[in-house]
């Protein structure tokens, strides 16, 4: 899985995206699942939680479409959260949180 994304204040566009691959490093299946997102500024104490896309249980892949107001300039740290038909929550990354770098809009007239 990819573990940086970079992004611009107030982009919707590109979204999240990550392949997900268990700690052995096979690939993860998403069939039958549910997953969000969570994300939170690098050392802070709370964040958010979001929906996350299953775009391709076969080729697993998670898809976090930004809403305005996600994200604010700085430098962010995200989990998938993927819960099982069995019930069974994993995280991913499995290691290290990925990281999102929000960079700050050119102020305009």
């Amino acid at each position: 899985m990819s573990v940086v994304h970079v992004t611009i204040v107030g982009d919707t566009a590109p979204p999240l995206r990550g392949t997900l691959v268990d700690a052995p490093g096979t690939i993860a299946s998403l069939a039958g699942a549910t997953a969000v997102v969570r994300w939170a500024q690098k050392g802070a104490t709370s964040g958010a939680v979001g929906a996350a896309v299953i775009e391709d249980e076969t080729g697993k892949v998670l898809r976090r479409d930004w809403a305005p107001g996600d994200l604010t300039a700085g430098e962010w740290e995200f989990r998938f959260i993927v819960t099982y038909a069995s019930g069974r929550v994993v995280s991913y990354p499995n290691g290290q949180p990925g990281r999102i770098i929000a960079r700050a809009q050119i102020p305009g007239p």
